[in-house]
């Protein structure tokens, strides 16, 4: 009997993913979730994933080991709406511990930079 995975959107998955899509610019959401170390080492390990901030766990440490790991390049806010609270998800970038052009880059930069507004 094969065993199914039931996670099938995990960290390595879309890491694999990236691999063998170089080209395809990817935002790993929810900092790939439960597994938000792995997720942020995977998009260490790829130039085409990036990290979204929505609904992450541990909020601030999440924030900046990301910042600490990837770079403030790899990073764009989410908000989780409508079912998670907007100013929680903002207050999560603008009391975080890193620098204010790192909030700056994540808030607004990284997304307009990636989606060439």
């Amino acid at each position: 009997m094969k065993k199914r995975l039931n996670n099938t959107s995990s960290s390595r998955l879309i890491g694999n993913l990236a691999k063998r899509f170089p080209d395809a610019k990817m935002i790993m959401a929810h900092f790939g979730f439960e597994d938000w170390l792995e997720g942020i080492f995977v998009a260490k390990e790829n130039k085409n994933i990036y990290l979204d901030t929505a609904g992450s766990p541990t909020e601030w440490l999440v924030i900046k080991t990301a910042v600490q790991e990837c770079g403030d390049d790899k990073i764009v806010w989410g908000s989780g709406s409508p079912a998670l609270n907007i100013a929680a998800e903002l207050a999560k970038i603008t009391d975080a511990q890193i620098s204010e052009e790192a909030k700056e880059k994540i808030l607004y930069k990284n997304i307009s930079k990636l989606l060439k507004l």
